[in-house]
């Protein structure tokens, strides 16, 4: 079973190396992804004609194997992300697309949460009066700290 997701990552950053941006050519761009991932997904038949070349190089852009960030970590990142937004299509295809990459549940899970807890302090911290200079200096003063006694 986990070798299809892992197939559909391999195919997602292997077609994303030889995009051409089919021309600007709508039917060009169909048939590419329909090579590319075996159907035309409903999804991608949303987009208008004349932007659909644009929406899939984009679309294979965020996925390229010349990433600098791993699959499994870029993956992970696109679920914490998803889940805040919230978007429930967007949390399935990227934790399909994080497990196929190697992340496991519990990776998952962690991944959710700490984008729930920035999520819940930004919340907070938005919602008090200081300036953006007294939050650096502070947060400045907080990270010394403990730096400090790290060497401990």
């Amino acid at each position: 079973m986990k070798f299809i997701p892992s197939l559909l990552v391999l195919t997602l950053l292997f077609t994303s190396t030889i995009t051409t941006f089919a021309q600007n050519n709508p039917a060009k761009t169909k048939a590419e992804i329909k090579k590319a991932l075996g159907t035309m997904p409903s999804f991608m038949e949303a987009v208008p004609d004349n932007m659909l070349p644009m929406a899939w190089e984009h679309f294979n852009s965020s996925s390229m194997a010349s990433n600098e960030i791993p699959a499994k970590y870029l993956e992970l990142i696109k679920i914490a992300v998803a889940a805040q937004i919230p978007c429930q299509y967007c949390i399935h295809a990227h934790e399909v697309n994080a497990k196929g990459a190697g992340a496991t549940e519990q990776e998952v899970k962690e991944a959710i949460m700490a984008a729930a807890w920035v999520r819940h302090w930004s919340t907070l911290v938005q919602s008090t009066t200081a300036s953006m200079e007294a939050f650096k200096k502070e947060y400045t003063q907080i990270v010394e700290y403990l730096s400090e006694q790290a060497k401990k």
